[in-house]
């Protein structure tokens, strides 16, 4: 039997200690079958009993809901290499058996832990030999991250289970095994593509709209609406791909207003449009300052921006500014009737 790695032991270690949470299922016709496992989330019952036959001759088992139970224990490497849990006395005793006689000095003392004994020195043993794991798992996510992109893999490289024995890079699913790495195809369904999607589109928009008002841009980072397909900044439209993100100018969808209003503003833009609409309908210079008031109290960029169109009313800026705002509030009716009734109602 070949010398199995720290990583390997830790575990063995951790399955050991996770297992005490499971209760054996009472299952009357299996007696005999003492030495339960329970395979890894999505693993197949009847393909680890399949396996078992094939590789400990003259056993016997079945399989209850997701637990296959055993009238013999299972080698360590098959554990290893399938990712069980020994659940229920028997199974647990004999990885622990195991653990004594063919692990290093410390292994006694994570075991005891495991088993329960309450030793604080054997979590501290644990963890040293978990974060010595965690580190090289660490290390080989770090160089996948670097690396693949330049092969053509562009899929985020993440950590894929508590035990940190896995890692995801899209399709690709790497395992730490005994005698390095195993490497398989895993496509993914519908469901996985659309969450990690939609996971990075959140994760985006949170971004943007943290740091773009820093920058003065203060126009909402939004997803699609329909079909959440990619991020609109105004006009902006960024789409995320294998290769990063790909952005375009939609040339038909004119830019909304930034309707933001900082906290504590005395006003906010449905009070600066309805002091439009007063000024529209009155001749008065006092009533066109109650525009520019309002939008100076909100002071963004936005309004900065509004206030220098709405402001040259020698130049279409002006009606623009005004159209732009009441189709960004969705009072375009308002402000056609008040262009109306001031066509209407002339200044004396």
């Amino acid at each position: 039997m070949h010398e199995h790695i720290p990583e390997q032991i830790a575990y063995l270690v951790g399955a050991l200690h996770e297992s005490a949470q499971y209760p054996v299922p009472i299952v009357p016709q299996f007696e005999g079958l003492n030495f339960w496992y329970l395979p890894p989330e999505g693993g197949s019952p009847v393909a680890l009993l399949a396996f078992a036959h094939q590789t400990v001759p003259g056993i016997a088992g079945g399989t209850a809901g997701e637990f296959v139970a055993l009238s013999q224990a299972l080698p360590i490497e098959a554990i290893l290499e399938r990712r069980l849990m020994p659940v229920g006395d028997e199974a647990r005793a004999a990885l622990g058996a195991w653990l004594e006689l063919h692990a290093d000095s410390t292994t006694p003392v994570l075991i005891d832990a495991a088993l329960g004994t309450g030793d604080p020195a054997a979590d501290q043993a644990r963890d040293e030999i978990f974060l010595r794991h965690m580190e090289r798992i660490e290390q080989a996510r770090q160089l996948l991250t670097a690396v693949l992109p330049h092969v053509g893999n562009h899929a985020p490289i993440v950590i894929a289970d508590s035990g940190a024995t896995t890692i995801d890079a899209g399709e690709l699913r790497l395992r730490l095994v005994a005698d390095g790495w195993q490497v398989e195809r895993m496509p993914e369904s519908e469901e996985m593509a659309h969450n990690r999607h939609m996971d990075r589109l959140l994760s985006a928009s949170g971004l943007l709209n943290a740091v773009l008002p820093f920058l003065g841009i203060h126009t909402k980072v939004m997803i699609e609406p329909i079909e959440s397909t990619a991020l609109l900044i105004g006009n902006v439209r960024a789409t995320p791909s294998h290769q990063g993100w790909r952005i375009t100018i939609d040339e038909n969808m004119p830019e909304m207003m930034d309707l933001t209003v900082p906290a504590g503003a005395a006003f906010d833009w449905d009070d600066v449009f309805d002091a439009m609409i007063a000024a529209r309908n009155s001749w008065r210079p006092s009533a066109y300052l109650a525009v520019i008031n309002c939008a100076v109290a909100i002071g963004t960029q936005a309004a900065l921006d509004f206030i220098g169109n709405y402001s040259d009313d020698t130049s279409p800026a002006h009606e623009i500014a005004a159209q732009a705002l009441a189709r960004a509030l969705g009072r375009e009716d308002a402000w056609h009737a008040a262009t109306i009734a001031d066509q209407r109602e002339p200044a004396p």
